[in-house]
């Protein structure tokens, strides 16, 4: 037991260890930045889509370790990814000190048929290049059947 007044040698290791942890924790929140950024399109929370439809996807993703992809969910399961970048000089303009904000855009088009009829949550996510990961947005996608 402790007296006031006293260090023990288990006391000195603990707090080193706490103050190895905190140290650990700054370095893995340096490493794992979450990418920021916003699904642009669809603007309403759910999209009716018949066959032969497409449904857009697009908006912006950054981070100041670069954005590696954009992955697109269909309850839960991957769907699609896309490493294309476009040009945002709105981004850019917002965001100048961040790593390729000039190019944050992202673009993508489903066909409704890829995820089956019925209504389906779909979720976009972007991946930073050194894997963090942070949600875009999400919306219900209500693709009707084929006649």
């Amino acid at each position: 037991m402790l007296r006031p007044g006293r260090r023990s040698s288990a006391a000195l290791l603990l707090a080193a260890l706490l103050c190895g942890c905190e140290k650990s924790d700054a370095r893995f929140a340096k490493r794992a930045r979450l990418p920021a950024g916003r699904l642009d399109l669809p603007s309403t929370p759910v999209v009716r889509a018949a066959p032969g439809s497409s449904v857009v996807l697009a908006g912006w993703a950054l981070s100041d370790d670069g954005i590696a992809e954009v992955n697109v969910y269909s309850d839960g399961k991957l769907l699609r990814s896309s490493g294309a970048r476009f040009p945002r000089p709105d981004v850019a303009k917002a965001f100048p000190s961040v790593k390729d904000s000039s190019r944050a855009g992202f673009h993508l088009v489903l066909d409704p048929a890829e995820t089956g009829p019925g209504a389906h949550e779909l979720i976009l996510q972007a991946r930073t290049n050194r894997g963090a990961v942070g949600e875009l947005g999400r919306f219900t996608l209500v693709a009707t059947p084929a006649p």
